[in-house]
């Protein structure tokens, strides 16, 4: 990667507080606004406040499941100006409240009795069969991605649990609510099929 667009990258990563404008970037790499929007995409893929936007977000999640940080806190330590806004991001990026999330995350980690450094969550969000598999296709990758990063042992793999979250009104489960919004329940039958797609990948 371009050294100029790694300096870049190191510095927002250490400023997330900051509103940084394309203007402050590109100064950072000693770039014209323009030839710096253009490099950055080339380098990442993504336009710098598109990648920002991620990395806020990355943060975030890492934060609320850690416990570390009051959602209202993490509004302004990541530079945005009101909850609204933040909120509105994180929802679009991990389809879900923060809020949702950090109330749902402490729920599992107390019944599951597991730590947050344990603990991953994945939304997806579907609305027909065809959407259904090719979001599994996706998790699964991500999933053996996982798995071979942690380098786990194959009793470490069949110890995990896969916890499906579900809207209220789909499930008549009433003994495990989270804001009289969501059901949590164990998904073993999940697991086991997403385990195999991983495993029929490797073969």
């Amino acid at each position: 990667m371009d050294d100029r667009i790694s300096k870049v990258i190191n510095y927002v990563e250490s400023n997330l507080s900051k509103r940084l404008t394309l203007k402050d970037l590109s100064a950072i790499a000693c770039m014209s606004a323009r030839y710096f929007h253009r490099a950055f995409k080339k380098e990442t893929g993504k336009t710098p406040f598109r990648f920002i936007e991620e990395i806020k977000m990355d943060q975030a999640l890492r934060s609320i499941l850690l416990g570390s940080k009051k959602v209202h806190e993490l509004t302004f330590e990541l530079g945005y100006g009101d909850y609204e806004t933040f909120s509105r991001s994180f929802k679009k990026h991990h389809l879900i409240a923060p809020d949702d999330l950090k109330v749902i995350a402490q729920k599992i980690q107390g019944r599951e009795q597991i730590g947050p450094e344990n603990l991953i969550i994945k939304t997806i969000e579907v609305e027909d069969l065809d959407e259904i598999k090719t979001a599994l296709d996706h998790v699964s990758n991500k999933l053996d991605l996982l798995l071979t990063l942690k380098e786990l042992s194959e009793e470490e793999i069949k110890q995990a649990k896969l916890i499906s979250v579900v809207p209220k009104e789909s499930s008549g489960d009433k003994d495990n609510l989270v804001k009289n919004k969501f059901v949590i329940k164990e998904d073993k039958g999940l697991w086991q099929q997403l385990l195999k797609h991983v495993n029929d990948g490797d073969n």
